[in-house]
């Protein structure tokens, strides 16, 4: 990692040839709880990354995996598919990394909010690209990919609509919006969660599943 926390693309590849390495030393050794620490620790990183960054402030990700895992429960998810959840939750803002500073290099975004949005909108795939470098992440990338999908279709960047789109894909969808609402409050209140799932609800079906919202409002609202 260099300076200021920023990752470059020797830092990428050095990151890579690491953990594939340390895989198949673990894998061979036949050490599953090695294996565990060392998914842990990369992971580690790569949200102190994106911390670093100001993708989001210091613990965000950490209560998003939290709320998304609670929600994924509810909604039958167990075993590795709760685990894949728990670490898509995590990382699905990686590709935003590359995307932020290339925006920095490239534009002012007052001068060019059209061009900003746009390369902001590519981080999904950015992200499942960087995924794609390490063995470890190969079962989340579909999950981190369409975490910006539309029930309704029209969100991007395949256009997937209904039980298409991932099920953890579309609870960090929900999950996301909700802290968003909530942890930008100054003071929260049992007002402003009524009125962080009346906003939710409001767009059921159109942006979001209504399952997973009615699955959230039991976890807030028991």
């Amino acid at each position: 990692k260099k300076d200021k926390g920023y990752f470059d693309k020797d830092d990428e590849e050095i990151l890579n040839s690491f953990a594939n390495q340390v895989v198949i030393a673990l894998w061979n050794a036949n050490n599953i709880e090695g294996l565990n620490n060392y998914f842990i620790h990369i992971t580690e990183i790569l949200i102190q990354a994106m911390e670093n960054e100001s993708l989001g402030p210091k613990g965000h990700f950490m209560r998003l995996a939290r709320f998304a895992t609670q929600v994924g429960s509810k909604l039958g998810i167990t075993g590795k598919d709760y685990n894949n959840l728990y670490y898509a939750s995590l990382l699905h803002d990686i590709g935003k990394i590359k995307v932020s500073r290339k925006i920095d290099i490239s534009f002012k975004a007052k001068d060019n909010f059209r061009l900003v949005q746009n390369e902001i909108s590519l981080h999904p795939i950015v992200g499942a690209n960087m995924l794609k470098q390490i063995n470890l992440f190969k079962d989340i990338i579909p999950i981190v990919k369409h975490h910006h999908e539309n029930y309704n279709g029209t969100g991007y960047p395949d256009g997937l609509s209904g039980e298409k789109i991932p099920l953890a894909s579309r609870i960090i969808a929900v999950v996301e919006d909700y802290i968003k609402i909530i942890y930008n409050k100054p003071i929260k209140s049992h007002s402003e969660n009524d009125k962080a799932l009346n906003k939710l609800f409001s767009l059921a079906g159109t942006k979001y599943d209504p399952k997973v919202i009615n699955a959230l409002k039991e976890i807030i609202k028991p």
